[in-house]
């Protein structure tokens, strides 16, 4: 068996047009840990944060971006096929 691959790396998902207009005024900065489901075709079909930034827009719009935009190679079962699987996923958001 092999796990899912991210095909992009996890940073580059993200602009600075995706960090929160309320975060942005607010100051808001931390790192957000979420699980995600990864289906046999390599797209997340769900996310849970599992680690607060602290910063409920912060945390969502980690799960917002990653469902949206992150593509994997998915994982591979014994059989060598494709299989469901899930990942843990940590993005930390800074004000540059």
């Amino acid at each position: 068996s092999k796990p899912a691959e991210s095909k992009i790396a996890l940073p580059s998902l993200f602009s600075t047009r995706d960090y929160p207009t309320t975060a942005l005024r607010e100051r808001a900065t931390g790192v957000v840990q979420m699980v995600t489901l990864i289906d046999e075709a390599g797209k997340v079909v769900s996310c849970m944060v599992i680690g607060t930034s602290g910063y409920a827009s912060l945390d969502a719009q980690s799960c917002s971006v990653v469902t949206a935009r992150a593509k994997f190679s998915p994982a591979l079962g014994v059989d060598g096929k494709p299989i469901r699987s899930g990942a843990t996923l940590r993005i930390r958001w800074a004000m540059g």
